[in-house]
């Protein structure tokens, strides 16, 4: 949150350095991962939409996490000559998706989401209370390499300004025993080498949780004014947004024994033993979003079939959910609304005034993910199940 040439620059930029008349050759585990052979897997299954293309492409994900998850990552990196200022805050996801209790097959494609602050001015700062001003780009969306295969038809892109305030957070007085406790902690992930170990260790989870304990309530506040574009991926159907939004984040750093949505995680996490108490996470708490625009549908043959393309009024919501699995997974969910205010009988008879949409994910650091997602987005020809496996590549 362009014309049709910005939805596959993002395409661009990942694949742009892979030799097109390079062999096709099947992605296999660890370091003998290259360049090429990504990319001929990918074009292989760019216009394969039949169960056996599903098959191959979950076999050839499962190599690769057999073998090394993080050498695509470091194929990947290279290709791009790593983070720059341009693609910091750029997530890819290159996944195949199955729409459930559909006989269509699957289909090989692109998640991306955007996000990045482009200034940012603090207006007044004591201590940790923050107040300022910013100036942001965001976008995102799922691009499918066979169009009419493409279950999640929506890409949204926003320029936003936006006032925000957050206060709280702050660190409370420990005695002595605290500060040894967290010294000998310390001292002692100082002296683990391996990333993966140090990452994974009990250790470092006893750290973060002993420190958790002691920040008091942290409270973010974002309004916002913005002007974006939606379309769907052949930019057939498209509208200009004009709104506002208001975003609401509460951290409670310490125990959150009322996140509901987190026991069934901190369940997980204490059975495993990343844990060392069943303990739900305050700062995993739901991030709410609500917002109002005004739309003016510029294209859309499916709404100028029934009405005419008049702007009008849409109410958003949107509640964002993300905590940890253990040291190397994450839980990630997200539920939007959108609701046309005062539609006419016409509208809401062909269900064109309200949208749901859900979507669920387990993701690993070094990057695989398998997602679900239920529901219909605005430019969706009807609403799906789909079941999607990739690989997720962070900037």
């Amino acid at each position: 949150m362009r014309r049709r040439r910005a939805a596959w620059l993002l395409l661009t930029l990942a694949l742009g350095n892979i030799p097109r008349s390079a062999p096709a050759q099947e992605p296999v585990g660890g370091d003998s991962l290259s360049v090429c052979s990504i990319g001929g897997f990918l074009a292989r299954h760019a216009t394969d939409s039949t169960d056996a293309g599903f098959k191959a492409a979950a076999g050839a994900i499962a190599e690769v996490v057999h073998g090394e998850p993080e050498a695509l990552n470091k194929v990947l990196n290279g290709c791009l000559g790593g983070p720059s200022r341009l693609l910091s805050g750029l997530n890819l996801e290159f996944k195949t998706f199955k729409v459930g209790g559909s006989d269509s097959g699957s289909s090989f494609g692109l998640g991306y989401s955007y996000a990045r602050d482009l200034t940012q001015n603090r207006v007044r700062a004591t201590g940790a209370n923050q107040t300022g001003m910013a100036l942001s780009v965001n976008a995102r969306g799922d691009i499918a390499f066979e169009r009419r295969a493409n279950p999640n038809d929506f890409l949204e892109s926003r320029a936003s300004a936006h006032l925000f305030s957050s206060w709280g957070g702050f660190a409370r007085v420990a005695d002595t025993t605290v500060f040894n406790l967290l010294n000998a902690l310390e001292d002692s992930l100082a002296a683990i080498d391996d990333p993966r170990q140090l990452a994974g260790s009990p250790l470092a989870a006893r750290f973060g949780s002993e420190i958790r304990r002691y920040l008091s309530t942290q409270y973010y506040l974002d309004f916002s004014l913005e002007a974006g574009l939606e379309a769907n991926q052949d930019f057939s159907t498209k509208q200009v947004a004009f709104g506002a939004l208001l975003g609401v984040d509460v951290k409670p750093w310490g125990k959150g024994y009322l996140n509901l949505f987190d026991w069934p995680f901190a369940a997980i996490r204490w059975l495993s033993g990343y844990d060392a108490e069943l303990e739900p996470r305050g700062s995993a708490f739901p991030t709410l979003i609500v917002g109002l625009d005004r739309m003016n549908p510029t294209a859309d043959s499916a709404r100028q079939a029934v009405a005419s393309l008049k702007d009008y009024w849409r109410f958003r919501a949107e509640a964002a959910f993300r905590t940890e699995v253990s040291a190397f997974a994450s839980f990630e969910a997200d539920l939007r609304y959108y609701r046309e205010l005062d539609a006419s009988a016409a509208v809401r008879s062909a269900s064109l005034d309200r949208f749901t949409y859900f979507t669920a994910a387990l993701t690993t650091s070094p990057g695989p993910f398998f997602s679900f997602t239920a529901g219909h987005l605005p430019f969706d020809a009807q609403a799906d199940q789909v079941y999607a496996l990739g690989f997720r590549y962070r900037f």
